[in-house]
């Protein structure tokens, strides 16, 4: 197995502690559904100048609707923005949506190749296997490849992730970011009587699209109903030569007792060029934070 790097959790700090005014209720005027807001406080305070605020608020996430969908895109004619923490800021709403319906969450939202930090030659090797993915996914596609990135907390996976899952939507492609316990959640809930979702339908879902990032793989208890979870959607994607990018706090050993040798085995398809990549330096969430 051989030894590379990165996960930086550069950590985004929280604004739970500012003062929120109400939440704001407005309704997409194609739909007519109501529209979600996304706080902007004062630890995204570079996105102020691309979202019309002079201060933390409330700003709505917009719709994704066909109605929305089908507005031109404006992307093209949008100014530039060159505060590379969050490049996707101040584009187009469709531009917007694709990004949003990557599920990343806040704390990644907008993490970038450019501003993980990089501190050893392991980590640089890393961050350009991560950008390199991404900037040839074309090529990535025919041969199916798969990354898995292996490290203890805090040492810059799922930056590195999310920086390509939103690299790749904002260029027209199908991504997704899920954590492992999200998706065994979602697939159980699914069992009981009355819900919107079949879990085979939440399987489809992680198999369809073109670039799928599971998070904090081994992070449960690894019982057969998970395995078995994961290894649909692990195998539906293999299958299919569909690429996948992994992350766990996990050693290889213990990985794979808790994935099962048939997941772990997937990770590893020298035919594809897979790699497993290990993320052996401190975390970077001790000390000072720096955005």
């Amino acid at each position: 197995m051989q030894s590379n790097i990165c996960k930086i959790s550069d950590l985004m700090e929280h604004s739970y502690s500012e003062k929120r005014p109400s939440k704001p209720v407005s309704t997409c005027p194609y739909c007519g559904s109501d529209l979600q807001y996304i706080w902007i406080g004062e630890s995204l305070s570079f996105l102020f100048k691309h979202t019309g605020l002079s201060g933390p608020g409330w700003v709505p996430t917009p719709c994704g609707c066909g109605g929305a969908l089908n507005q031109p895109d404006n992307s093209r004619s949008s100014p530039a923005v060159t505060d590379t923490r969050f490049k996707y800021a101040g584009m187009s709403t469709i531009t917007d949506v694709r990004i949003r319906q990557t599920g990343v969450n806040e704390l990644f939202l907008g993490k970038t190749f450019d501003d993980y930090r990089v501190e050893s030659a392991k980590q640089s090797e890393v961050a350009d296997v991560a950008r390199t993915y991404t900037e040839n996914f074309e090529t990535i596609r025919k041969l199916g490849t798969w990354l898995l990135f292996l490290g203890s907390p805090g040492t810059g996976k799922t930056h590195l992730a999310c920086a390509a899952v939103q690299s790749l939507a904002v260029r027209g492609y199908s991504a997704k970011y899920v954590k492992a316990a999200e998706l065994f959640r979602r697939v159980k809930e699914s069992w009981q009587d009355g819900t919107k979702e079949r879990a085979s339908e939440v399987i489809k879902k992680m198999i369809d699209v073109d670039l799928l990032v599971i998070d904090e793989l081994g992070g449960q208890f690894g019982s057969s109903a998970e395995q078995n979870i994961l290894y649909d959607v692990i195998d539906g994607r293999y299958e299919r030569k569909k690429p996948l990018i992994g992350t766990s706090n996990r050693d290889y050993v213990t990985l794979t007792k808790l994935i099962g040798n048939q997941c772990m085995d997937r990770f590893q398809d020298r035919i594809c060029n897979s790699r497993i990549f290990v993320f052996d330096w401190p975390s970077h969430r001790s000390g000072i934070c720096r955005s």
